[in-house]
């Protein structure tokens, strides 16, 4: 009897094991998933197209991939505790920044392949206080989610900011 229990504990360990395993699979899918739909986005078609369409194309997908990244910020704002007028302030600074520094380069590129020169050139000539509190929960945002991995990127706009 002792022998049939310890079996089938064995077997229920194992069992465990293997859900545990599949669980932290999945979570990595669905990480990977988030970051395909900001990044790249997700291809639908291989029939080409003219240039113009993709130039155009080219920006609206940077803008709705933007859109899903500032979404994400905006609620991480809001579960650190911020007032709604604080969230929105830093929310829209990062958006004027994306529509006019990054989707209107050439190529367009969304607000994860930001720079620190990208960052230097939209603040110059503007008032800096707010604008890098902005990109300190912006970038620090970002490196703390897995959006990217730059810790150079994170240390020079603390280094900005303690700067200025």
């Amino acid at each position: 009897m002792l022998t049939g229990l310890a079996c089938r504990l064995r077997k229920q360990q194992r069992t465990a094991e293997a859900l545990g395993a599949i669980a932290i699979g999945v979570h990595k899918l669905v990480g990977q998933y988030r970051n395909i739909q900001e990044r790249e986005g997700i291809i639908t078609s291989l029939l080409p197209e003219d240039q113009a369409a993709r130039e155009a194309n080219q920006r609206t997908d940077t803008l709705v991939r933007n859109r899903k990244v500032l979404v994400a910020f905006r609620r991480e704002l809001r579960k650190a505790g911020l007032s709604p007028q604080t969230v929105e302030g830093h929310v829209a600074t990062i958006a004027d920044f994306a529509s006019t520094t990054l989707v209107e380069a050439d190529p367009p590129r969304g607000v994860l392949e930001l720079t620190v020169a990208d960052i230097e050139s939209y603040v110059r000539g503007k008032p800096a206080k707010q604008l890098l509190t902005s990109f300190k929960r912006f970038v620090r945002f970002l490196v703390g989610t897995g959006r990217i991995e730059e810790e150079l990127l994170y240390r020079s706009v603390l280094s900005e900011k303690k700067a200025k």
